[in-house]
Protein backbone atom coordinates (compact mmCIF):
# COMPACT_ATOMS: atom_id res chain seq x y z
CA UNK A 1 0.00 0.00 0.00
CA UNK A 2 1.27 3.63 -0.71
CA UNK A 3 0.93 6.49 1.71
CA UNK A 4 0.42 10.03 1.30
CA UNK A 5 1.76 12.56 4.04
CA UNK A 6 -0.56 15.81 3.12
CA UNK A 7 1.18 17.81 4.92
CA UNK A 8 5.00 18.37 6.08
CA UNK A 9 6.95 21.44 6.60
CA UNK A 10 10.40 19.80 6.04
CA UNK A 11 11.98 23.20 6.09
CA UNK A 12 11.53 22.77 9.81
CA UNK A 13 13.85 19.99 9.68
CA UNK A 14 18.16 20.42 10.28
CA UNK A 15 19.11 20.29 6.64
CA UNK A 16 21.67 17.45 7.56
CA UNK A 17 18.64 15.14 8.71
CA UNK A 18 16.87 15.68 5.81
CA UNK A 19 18.40 12.59 4.11
CA UNK A 20 17.72 10.30 6.94
CA UNK A 21 13.92 11.80 7.33
CA UNK A 22 12.65 11.19 3.94
CA UNK A 23 14.44 7.84 3.56
CA UNK A 24 12.70 6.76 6.80
CA UNK A 25 9.58 7.96 5.04
CA UNK A 26 9.79 5.97 1.56
CA UNK A 27 11.23 2.34 3.26
CA UNK A 28 7.90 2.80 5.71
CA UNK A 29 5.87 3.03 2.70
CA UNK A 30 5.58 6.91 2.18
CA UNK A 31 5.23 7.47 -1.62
CA UNK A 32 4.65 11.26 -1.51
CA UNK A 33 4.72 14.13 0.68
CA UNK A 34 3.44 17.44 0.21
CA UNK A 35 5.81 19.78 1.51
CA UNK A 36 4.04 23.00 2.51
CA UNK A 37 5.42 26.86 2.86
CA UNK A 38 4.69 28.76 5.86
CA UNK A 39 5.59 32.25 4.02
CA UNK A 40 6.39 33.20 0.64
CA UNK A 41 10.34 33.83 1.46
CA UNK A 42 10.28 30.22 1.74
CA UNK A 43 9.30 29.18 -2.02
CA UNK A 44 12.68 28.97 -3.44
CA UNK A 45 13.88 26.81 -0.69
CA UNK A 46 10.22 24.43 -1.23
CA UNK A 47 12.00 24.29 -4.61
CA UNK A 48 15.61 23.19 -4.26
CA UNK A 49 14.39 20.08 -2.02
CA UNK A 50 12.01 19.03 -4.78
CA UNK A 51 15.28 19.13 -7.44
CA UNK A 52 17.70 17.77 -4.67
CA UNK A 53 15.69 14.64 -3.25
CA UNK A 54 14.51 12.94 -6.39
CA UNK A 55 14.82 9.08 -6.99
CA UNK A 56 14.24 5.61 -5.47
CA UNK A 57 14.95 6.02 -2.11
CA UNK A 58 13.09 9.02 -1.56
CA UNK A 59 9.32 10.12 -1.44
CA UNK A 60 8.47 12.16 -4.39
CA UNK A 61 7.80 15.81 -3.12
CA UNK A 62 4.83 18.01 -4.10
CA UNK A 63 5.56 21.16 -3.80
CA UNK A 64 2.94 23.53 -1.96
CA UNK A 65 2.66 27.27 -1.54
CA UNK A 66 0.80 29.57 0.46
CA UNK A 67 1.37 32.02 3.53
CA UNK A 68 -0.01 30.49 6.84
CA UNK A 69 -2.45 32.24 8.71
CA UNK A 70 0.51 33.02 11.77
CA UNK A 71 1.99 34.88 9.21
CA UNK A 72 -0.55 37.28 7.27
CA UNK A 73 0.25 40.25 9.62
CA UNK A 74 3.99 40.19 7.96
CA UNK A 75 2.21 40.71 4.33
CA UNK A 76 -0.64 42.71 4.40
CA UNK A 77 1.14 45.70 4.00
CA UNK A 78 3.46 44.15 1.27
CA UNK A 79 2.40 44.47 -2.47
CA UNK A 80 2.61 41.82 -4.78
CA UNK A 81 3.05 38.88 -2.23
CA UNK A 82 -0.01 36.98 -4.03
CA UNK A 83 1.56 37.41 -7.59
CA UNK A 84 4.92 35.88 -5.94
CA UNK A 85 2.64 32.78 -4.91
CA UNK A 86 1.08 32.75 -8.56
CA UNK A 87 4.72 32.98 -10.01
CA UNK A 88 6.24 29.68 -7.89
CA UNK A 89 3.18 28.09 -8.82
CA UNK A 90 3.05 29.12 -12.84
CA UNK A 91 7.07 27.81 -11.88
CA UNK A 92 5.95 24.45 -10.63
CA UNK A 93 3.84 23.01 -13.51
Amino acid sequence: MAYVDAHVHLLDYPKEALDGVLRRARLTGVEYLVNNATTSQQSEAIHQLAERFVGGDYPHLIKSFGVHPLYLESIKDRLGWLQEIETELARSE
